[in-house]
């Protein structure tokens, strides 16, 4: 009877033996078999323009699972010339993937990519940035083009604008500083500041944007009888530098937009010239009137009251001596 008490007891221990290394045996086969799969990762990182450029030496800040050979919380890494992140053996599961650069016209790095992503493949993935192509477009109020303007946008010269008013800026982030969008744009014509307001990037396309300390000097060009002199030549300089030249029209006029300073005006109408010197210093402008003195034409040719007074003197001058040859020739 002992004897079989101890046999159910040493039996009783056994199975109990053998159901802790079960237990424990199944717990390893669970870990082993529900341990996440692992696949390669390769990010392209683009920006927005029409193309889709790459974008180098950009960081790529990975979060979340990571692969086994890294212990941080996060891992960064840098873009190739083409654009290109890979990282291999990266867990499944959801991954946190911010991207920083600093383009030529950040004073710093700046966030161009946040986003959240759920990796359960080997997959390549094409990451579109806050990076645009843009086109600044420089206006007056009436919205004519300001031509040959030197543009700096933050700190970058950007060179002078063009027939249309415009400068091109590539691969442009849209936040300027990390905590401040808008960029700020410094415009310099014939040697005034006329800077608009800093300019906000959202997309690629043109940005239109309205000078300031411009405005409207208007000249007529009027005769000794005061009226309308069309097709007089008025050349308008500041400091010695011509900076325009243009023909009245009808009403013997011509507009131009020129930033606020001190003009020096001067109309030729047929070889009659008159001067004149003005100061713009309001968006309202001004309006010059300049007297010329042509008195009348004969034969397409403008003849001055000055010029008239010498034709008269010649013309008696002319008739005296021919009275006096006929008095001379008759005894």
């Amino acid at each position: 009877m002992t004897n079989s008490r101890m046999e159910y007891a040493s039996f009783k221990m056994g199975f109990y033996i053998i159901y802790i290394l079960h237990i424990l045996l199944s717990c390893y086969s669970s870990k082993v078999i529900s341990s996440p799969n692992k696949y390669d990762l390769m990010f392209i990182i683009v920006d927005q323009s029409q193309n889709n450029k790459p974008i180098p030496s950009a960081t790529v800040i990975i979060s979340g699972t990571l692969p086994d050979w890294y212990a941080g919380n996060s891992i960064s890494l840098l873009s190739s010339p083409g654009g290109y992140v890979v990282i291999q053996s990266v867990p499944e599961g959801m991954k946190n993937i911010t991207v920083i650069w600093k383009s030529r016209y950040n004073p710093g790095e700046v966030v161009i990519y946040k986003d959240n992503i759920y990796l359960n493949k080997t997959t390549d993935i094409k990451i579109y940035t806050t990076v645009y192509d843009v086109e600044l477009q420089f206006v007056t109020q009436s919205g004519k083009p300001v031509v040959g303007a030197e543009v700096r946008l933050g700190s970058v010269l950007l060179g002078l604008t063009n027939t249309n008013g415009e400068v091109n800026v590539t691969q442009i982030p849209s936040l300027y500083m990390q905590t401040c969008q808008p960029y700020p744009v410094k415009v310099t014509w014939l040697g005034v500041d006329i800077s608009p307001d800093d300019v906000i990037i959202e997309a690629t396309k043109i940005y239109m944007l309205t000078v300031k300390n411009i405005g409207p000097l208007v000249v007529q060009v009027i005769d000794a009888h005061r009226q309308n002199l069309k097709g007089a030549k008025v050349d308008i300089s500041k400091s010695g530098k011509l900076i325009n030249s243009v023909m009245t029209n009808e009403q013997g006029m011509v507009s131009v937009e020129v930033p606020f300073g001190t003009y020096d005006i001067k109309a030729d109408y047929k070889g009659i010239t008159s001067l004149a010197s003005v100061v713009v210093n309001s968006s309202e402008g001004i309006l010059q009137i300049l007297a010329n003195d042509v008195y009348f034409e004969i034969l397409d040719i403008a003849i001055s009251y000055i010029g008239l007074i010498l034709i008269l003197a010649v013309m008696v001058i002319i008739i005296f001596l021919s009275c006096l040859f006929i008095i001379f020739r008759g005894r």
